[in-house]
């Protein structure tokens, strides 16, 4: 070397001073191949290369760059030259070199950072640049991690926000000292009754002063110990649109944490159960109403699983049946065995019918008897409950009640013993009235007496309607005790309608009905109560019809049964009444029926002899168009 500066920074003075230097070598200021003219011990450590690698021998040579990177040799370059012109210090950006370590014996990716210092001759030129080195790998990928960190949190922390905003229920998440409400959705404010504007002007518990005293505790505890408050239906007074409401709130006080597990914010879950709690209050309430009303009513409840055959009686059940023990029940050990063995097969039967959905919509009301299991006491009881269908229209459960009514069919009973003694010892002096009356009459169509003849024409008229309506109440008087009996017979249905319409217009000469002749129907059934049945449908439409309209009788067979209907065009029957009109001594009461005479017996009886035929009796009507009454019979 001629220069006598090369002979300085080769001595071995200068090797000795540049071994003790940090991370450093020399390279010489000959573009374009700088030459390595020494290295530092510690910067040998940093690149894992010997010595003799790298004196002597352009710096492009021995660190090409990052693989093929040409632009990062470039750079370097670059830098070198304008340390080189402008004789001053130049820093380069970071680079990342991929470098073979020999502890891993593998390449690793390392960042370095570089400064480059100009070293001057006597002329002021520069000769040499000392490159510092420094493997900053470990700073960078701390940076890296703690930036992905903080875009993970901005990211966190921008779902939170849509989760606020986006959230069925109210959300609201505090932060500071005092507290302000960062974020707060719609559903937040209308449960507190507030607006997001007075949100922004104040603290948040100056705006929702009246929770403070006991919400601001709960959050500070919450700030400080870290900890998740909960709180289920709690009762609050609320200014809610400037208005005090009492609300129940169900809420939860979750800490949000930092990395460090430092509590930084505190978000609010919250739902406005008011109208739940209310409701089940109500609900309460009116259980026990039902317990109550239940208790003095002395109601029985019953409750069967249909799917899984079990059955529940409560107390009073259990007591109507004669049981004492608290055991369990079943349909076929307790409550078939415990009813009265004339009711058995037609309550059977019933249900087994109320679980068809085929043929009931699931209405339960029956009156039976019970003989108890353990005491052997008769009880008249009447049930009434409701069967539920699944979606494959099979039953699954059927619930009702049972209410005794021993002492009312005793006191029903005692009653039809009195009309029935009644009604029959007024027949013996009405027969004979009616004896008189017709010889009399008799005389007086003889003797041409016509005044005498007409009035004695209506007393016979007179008495015939007392003896029906004697006749009516003996008939109750029989059904209800059980005497009355069917003497089925083979016969003609449309010769027996033929005949009591004959004998209709015999007492209504001046009335018109038109019979719409059907074939010829038998049916077996009982002749003469068959013949009731129509003569009191016909003597009906005749009271409650204008004599100008006339009335219209028919028969057809449906689906096995043959149907009897009887049209009149009279006063009609409103919905409200045509439900009852079939219960005993049920009459409508309207100022068109106040002046007709009857006890309202006549279509009880009719509907008793038709359901004992295994029959149905109804009625269609409309007020003011008339109405039509219908009834059908098994032909079989």
């Amino acid at each position: 070397m001629n220069n006598p500066n090369d002979e300085f920074y080769t001595s071995e003075a200068f090797q000795l001073f540049f071994i003790k230097s940090a991370n450093s070598l020399i390279i010489k200021a000959d573009p374009p191949h700088f030459t390595i003219l020494a290295v530092g011990n510690k910067y040998l450590d940093l690149v894992h290369k010997q010595r003799n690698e790298l004196l002597g021998k352009s710096l492009f040579e021995v660190f090409p760059g990052s693989g093929a990177d040409s632009s990062e040799k470039f750079s370097v370059f670059s830098s070198f030259n304008r340390v080189i012109n402008h004789k001053a210090e130049d820093k380069l950006p970071v680079f990342k070199y991929e470098i073979f370590v020999p502890s891993s014996g593998k390449l690793e990716t390392q960042y370095w950072s570089n400064l480059n210092e100009p070293i001057l001759d006597k002329a002021g030129n520069v000769q040499f640049i000392i490159n510092t080195t420094n493997n900053i790998t470990a700073q960078v990928l701390e940076t890296a991690e703690k930036e992905r960190a903080q875009n993970l949190l901005k990211a966190s922390e921008q779902n939170i926000q849509n989760m606020v905003r986006q959230a069925p229920f109210g959300m609201c998440i505090l932060k500071g000292e005092p507290a302000f409400a960062e974020e707060i959705n719609d559903c937040f404010l209308t449960l507190v009754g507030k607006t997001r504007d007075q949100f922004k002007a104040k603290p948040y518990w100056e705006v929702l002063a009246e929770a403070a005293a006991i919400y601001e505790p709960v959050t500070n505890e919450v700030f400080k110990t870290g900890k998740t408050y909960h709180a289920k239906e709690h009762e609050i007074v609320l200014v809610r649109n400037g208005r005090e409401e009492i609300v129940h709130i169900d809420f939860v006080y979750e800490p949000m944490k930092d990395a460090d597990g430092h509590v930084f914010a505190i978000m609010i879950v919250a739902i406005d159960v008011t109208n739940q709690v209310l409701a089940r209050n109500e609900l309460q309430s009116a259980y026990e109403q039902v317990r109550l009303s239940k208790q003095a009513a002395a109601l029985g409840t019953f409750d069967m699983d249909l799917v899984n055959g079990t059955m529940e009686w409560d107390e009073r059940c259990r007591e109507l049946f004669g049981i004492s023990h608290n055991k369990n029940v079943s349909y076929e050990k307790d409550f078939l065995p415990g009813l009265h063995e004339e009711d058995r097969e037609r309550i059977s039967k019933i249900i087994s019918e109320l679980l068809n959905k085929a043929t009931s919509i699931g209405d339960y009301d029956v009156e039976y008897r019970t003989i108890g299991t353990e005491d052997k006491k008769l009880r008249w009881v009447r049930a009434k409950g409701k069967v539920f269908f699944n979606e494959k229209d099979e039953p699954v459960r059927f619930i009702g009640s049972v209410l005794e009514i021993t002492s009312q069919k005793e006191d029903e009973q005692r009653k039809n013993d009195f009309i029935g003694m009644v009604s029959h010892e007024l027949k013996t002096p009405l027969t004979s009235l009616s004896a008189y009356v017709q010889m009399l009459h008799g005389k007086a169509r003889k003797s041409g007496d016509s005044f005498t003849a007409s009035a004695l024409d209506k007393a016979e008229r007179q008495v015939k309607k007392m003896g029906t309506m004697i006749n009516g109440f003996l008939n109750i008087s029989r059904l209800e005790s059980g005497k009355i009996h069917l003497e089925k017979q083979l016969f003609n249905l449309q010769d027996l309608l033929t005949e009591a319409i004959k004998e209709t217009l015999i007492s209504n000469p001046d009335r018109s009905i038109h019979f719409v002749l059907c074939n010829p129907t038998f049916v077996q059934a009982d002749r003469d109560k068959i013949h009731s049945v129509i003569s009191n449908l016909l003597s009906n439409a005749t009271k409650y019809s204008p004599p100008e309209k006339e009335i219209e009788v028919f028969c057809e067979v449906i689906d096995n049964c043959v149907q009897v209907g009887v049209k009149d065009q009279g006063i009609g029957i409103k919905a409200s009444d045509a439900e009852r009109l079939f219960e005993r001594y049920y009459r409508v009461k309207t100022k068109n029926t106040q002046h007709i005479s009857g006890f309202g017996i006549g279509l009880y009886l009719s509907a008793e002899i038709i359901e004992r035929h295994q029959g149905k009796i109804w009625v269609e009507s409309k007020p003011e168009k008339g109405s039509t009454f219908f009834f059908n019979l098994p032909m079989n």
